[in-house]
Order: C-alpha cells, then sequence, then structure tokens
C-alpha cells in the first residue's frame, strides 16, 4: 500500500484494513474528520485553509488536486495528485512549504 493511501486513512480515521475504499469514502471521512461538508454526487471536496499564500485546495477524482491562491482572484490550477497526496496537504501544517515541497514544479 502506498504511503499516501496509508497517511489518506489515518488522517480519515479510516480502518487500515480495508484494501478497496473509493476515493469518495476516503473523501467522505476525511470531510468529517475536518468537518467541512461534502457532497458525494458533487464528487469533489473543497477546503478553505489557513495559509498566506492559498486561499483553497479540492480534490476531484480520479486524481486532480485543485488549488486557489490567494493572489489571483479565484482562478484555481489542477495538478496530478492521489487522495492520499490530498489528505497529506489538507492536514499538512503549512499548506506554502506542502504546495512547493510537492506540487510546484508538475
Amino acid at each position: 500500500m502506498a504511503i499516501p493511501t496509508i497517511l489518506a486513512r489515518v488522517a480519515a480515521g479510516v480502518a487500515l484494513t480495508a484494501e478497496n475504499d473509493s476515493a469518495a469514502s476516503l473523501m467522505s471521512a476525511l470531510a468529517e474528520r475536518l468537518g467541512v461538508p461534502f457532497n458525494p454526487a458533487e464528487g469533489e471536496l473543497k477546503l478553505p485553509v489557513a495559509s498566506s499564500a492559498i486561499s483553497e485546495i479540492g480534490f476531484r477524482p480520479p486524481e486532480t488536486i485543485t488549488v486557489v491562491f490567494k493572489r489571483g482572484g479565484s482562478i484555481s490550477y489542477d495538478f496530478p495528485g492521489s487522495v492520499g497526496e490530498f489528505a497529506a496537504f489538507a492536514l499538512a501544517p503549512s499548506k506554502g512549504v506542502f504546495f512547493n515541497a510537492h506540487f510546484k514544479n508538475r
């Protein structure tokens, strides 16, 4: 099992033994853990974040992470990434540091 998948399951409080969890179920568990609304029918999880540079991050299955920067208004940028990477991003103490380390050069 990939480390990002393990991080997503640990972060969401989901049992590590469930091998066939869908991205939607992991996103739902993560949203519940973070106390934000998630509608599986819409399929996208959006989180406002506390950051000096980033206003919102999101995940859209199957593997797209969306980042909205404070500079530039409501323009969003999409990056390839798994639900596990999104969970790690959502729980990172510094969203900017995480973004620079994992997404900036993609």
